[in-house]
């Protein structure tokens, strides 16, 4: 029997799609400057979390759509990480930080999974008037887009959805379909006028294609509900599996039912990312930053987050230093390095439900926070770099211990963890921008945000050690040591500004390896140190981010001298929400008055550090 001519698109071909790895450059060569035991190294990069980001099938096979235009980009993601920043691993398949877990809640699917070591593991490119050397950094920031590559995964998502039978066709080139459902498939064929027609008629197949259409126009009008008074309601719901056996007939069912069960259980996995269509995002996060808290609060407590915008990016840290500091983050809100570390799983990919039930997994938090703990500060690379110039840095110490020690070496041990508070200052003093403490410090309905996040991350932690298998439950030693051992016990949460407005908030961090880690201030607003060291009235006001090319001169990331032709993938306006450059200038930072010998003797010593 015929068919109208428009199903010819819709329908399957069973060609394979060849999958390949991020792009790499021949010309040039990597230098990991600060380089883990090669074991710890291999499990850094690759150890999962335990979510899921992307089923494999997806990653390899799907067609990318970027979301700023909506059009094809021709690559697969497979193709095309390196475009959002993830780094390259010249001893595996995936990029640094990325795995292959399965997942347990949709039937085994294999799904890429993301780690710490995706964001937290830095480079720099230098050009010497021959090839390109990649500079390394462990434990430092990456210059990646998290943001961009996951609406690209919504948009092309959304696409394929729309588009059951390419849908079915990446169902059928992974192999995951039972051979009858193969065999029944191999039945359709296409008549030479290009009308779709089956020898043997299979009504199931047109009642099939209408499902899942059905379906995907739910989950595109669902993902596209942004409005405030939309996104309470917004919430996506899966495929039903029962819904299948209203349209199977006798002639085919069991082969209708493979199919719709394997739709249902690829989309399902994606769903983390169908949702982020519904964060109200209003500051672009760009390369090197994401709005972590915005995030996380969204992800948690969505009906008491649908009015707050994300507009409070922060720079990704350094991790080198981390087993001395008592207090996380730029605003020092928690002393547990696991439930940090669990609140960035749930943020890039894991799963969780109010109950406690989660897919994250504690043990390899524990494994990569132990092994972050060994990262050292990366010494300047004087075989690439150069050698510094010994009385410039002689200088710079002196002005240093003068005009910065006061505040960035100023720290506390604490008797009883033995572990060291930083000097802390007021958003009013610091003058930096102050939306990031300013978000944080939003309630969650009538509950302080640190206090709603330290309950739900307590009871997730409890799952884990008592639910998650209870005839096996976690012993009380080993909770103790995944949880970073008795000094970071009890788990404390705090807004300093809950109790009072004008306390100190921000921290003065040591500068160990600060020459390796732009752009600066804690929402990356400054592209480089010896803008840092200017009045804020003459830092650039839009720089470009993304790029690695490396200035060892103004110690950051090189940018065009006229901003106006940075495309807007890559361009950083300090006049948007949440991105102000000002702040850490005038006397009290000890940048003002500083001539040009002067900081250019100051930034000598602080590569040295």
């Amino acid at each position: 029997m015929s068919r109208p001519p428009d199903l010819k698109a819709r329908l399957f071909t069973l060609v394979l799609i060849c999958a390949a790895g991020p792009n790499r450059s021949a010309d040039a060569q990597t230098t990991v400057v600060n380089p883990l035991p090669a074991t710890s190294q291999a499990t850094f990069h690759h150890l999962p979390e335990g979510g899921g980001v992307l089923p494999m099938i997806l990653y390899r096979q799907m067609e990318v759509i970027d979301e700023s235009t909506g059009q094809s980009t021709g690559q697969t993601f497979a193709e095309r990480m390196a475009h959002y920043g993830f780094l390259e691993d010249d001893a595996a398949d995936l990029p640094i930080g990325f795995s292959v877990v399965p997942l347990e809640h949709v039937g085994g699917l294999k799904a890429l999974s993301l780690n710490c070591a995706a964001c937290h593991v830095g480079e720099l490119h230098v050009a010497n008037n021959g090839p390109v050397t990649r500079l390394r950094i462990v434990g430092g920031p990456n210059m990646a887009d998290f943001r961009q590559f996951s609406l690209d995964v919504q948009a092309s998502l959304l696409r394929l959805i729309t588009s059951p039978g390419q849908l079915l066709r990446l169902l059928v080139n992974d192999g995951r379909l039972q051979p009858e459902t193969v065999a029944w498939l191999q039945r359709l064929s296409f008549t030479p006028s290009g009308r779709f027609e089956t020898k043997a008629g299979s009504p199931e197949a047109e009642a099939l294609i209408a499902a899942v259409e059905k379906e995907a126009r739910r989950i595109r009008q669902e993902s596209r509900a942004t409005s405030s008074k939309n996104r309470r309601r917004a919430e996506l719901t899966p495929f039903k599996i029962d819904s299948a056996a209203s349209f199977a007939s006798d002639g085919s069912p069991a082969a209708v039912l493979d199919l719709f069960r394997n739709v249902q259980l690829l989309i399902a996995e994606a769903e983390y990312f169908l949702a982020q269509g519904r964060f109200p995002l209003t500051t672009r996060e760009g390369y090197g930053r994401l709005d972590a808290f915005g995030t996380v609060r969204y992800l948690l407590f969505p009906h008491q987050s649908a009015e707050l915008p994300l507009n409070g990016p922060a720079s990704v840290p350094h991790l080198w230093g981390v087993s001395t500091k008592k207090w996380l983050h730029w605003n020092n809100n928690t002393n547990s390095t696991l439930q940090r570390n669990m609140a960035q799983s749930l943020g890039t990919g894991a799963l969780q439900v109010p109950s406690g039930t989660h897919n994250i997994l504690l043990p390899n938090l524990a494994t990569l926070e132990d092994i972050a703990q060994q990262i050292s500060a990366p010494a300047w690379p004087v075989d690439v770099l150069g050698e510094l110039d010994a009385d410039r840095v002689a200088r710079g110490k002196t002005l240093y211990q003068s005009r910065c020690a006061n505040c960035h070496d100023a720290g506390v041990v604490d008797p009883v963890s033995g572990l060291t508070e930083y000097r802390m200052f007021s958003l009013a003093e610091a003058g930096t921008d102050p939306q990031y403490a300013l978000n944080f410090h939003q309630p969650v309905g009538t509950k302080p945000f640190a206090e709603a996040l330290q309950a739900r991350m307590t009871t997730l932690e409890s799952w884990y050690y008592h639910r998650r298998d209870p005839q096996h439950p976690v012993p009380l030693l080993t909770q103790v040591a995944w949880s970073g051992g008795s000094s970071r016990l009890p788990v404390v949460w705090r807004d300093r500004l809950q109790t009072d407005s004008n306390a100190p908030v921000y921290a003065a961090l040591p500068l160990t390896g600060v020459w390796a880690t732009a752009p600066y201030l804690h929402n990356a607003s400054v592209p480089t140190l010896r803008d840092l060291l200017r009045p804020a009235a003459q830092r650039p006001v839009v720089f470009m981010v993304g790029p690695r090319d490396f200035d060892p001169l103004n110690v950051g990331y090189a940018t065009p001298a006229d901003p106006t032709g940075i495309p807007p993938l890559y361009r950083f306006d300090t006049r948007d929400v949440g991105n102000a450059n000002t702040g850490h200038d005038g006397p009290a930072f000890g940048a003002a008055d500083l001539s040009d010998d002067d900081i250019d003797a100051l930034l000598e010593y602080l590569k040295s550090l």
